[in-house]
């Protein structure tokens, strides 16, 4: 990896939502591994309010929870932003998908990241209350962490 290249891992999520919090677990893992050249952040924000978070960077790793049927749960899956689907992330009228909002950063003058890669997990159950993960997304987790790892050449 470059060392003049500015990485970052982001990790996504709801800390009192089940598997909805595996991207700010896979964070923390990534966070007591000293030897990763990167900074390593957590959010449990969406849209614009992670403009803040990504400008600066020259890379970006973002970890995150999938749900629905096309995805198993504990698998995990890699996108471009412009590979994500549609139904990825919560979507109103109100609301910008992740390629847009990168976009917007750069027309607003942030220096967003101009390679982004966004690792997501399968997972069974994003909407319940509690701190347990499913069984199968306990699994995945690992499978996550590591696939962050080989991304930032760790």
């Amino acid at each position: 990896m470059d060392p003049d290249v500015s990485t970052l891992i982001l990790g996504l999520g709801n800390d009192i939502l089940r598997d909805d919090r595996v991207g700010l677990l896979a964070a923390r893992e990534l966070a007591k591994d000293s030897a990763l050249r990167a900074d390593i952040e957590e959010a449990c924000l969406c849209n614009l309010d992670l403009l803040p978070i990504l400008d600066g960077y020259d890379r970006a790793v973002v970890l995150d929870a999938i749900w629905g049927e096309a995805w198993e749960a504990g698998q995990v899956y890699r996108y471009a932003p412009s590979e994500l689907p549609h139904t990825f992330g919560y979507r109103s009228p109100h609301t910008i998908d992740f390629p847009e909002m990168l976009e917007i950063g750069r027309q607003m003058g942030f220096h967003m990241p101009a390679d982004v890669l966004i690792l997501t997990l399968g997972v069974e159950d994003p909407f319940s209350f509690g701190e347990e993960l499913s069984p199968s997304v306990e699994e995945g987790l690992p499978k996550l962490v590591a696939a962050a790892v080989a991304a930032v050449g760790g």
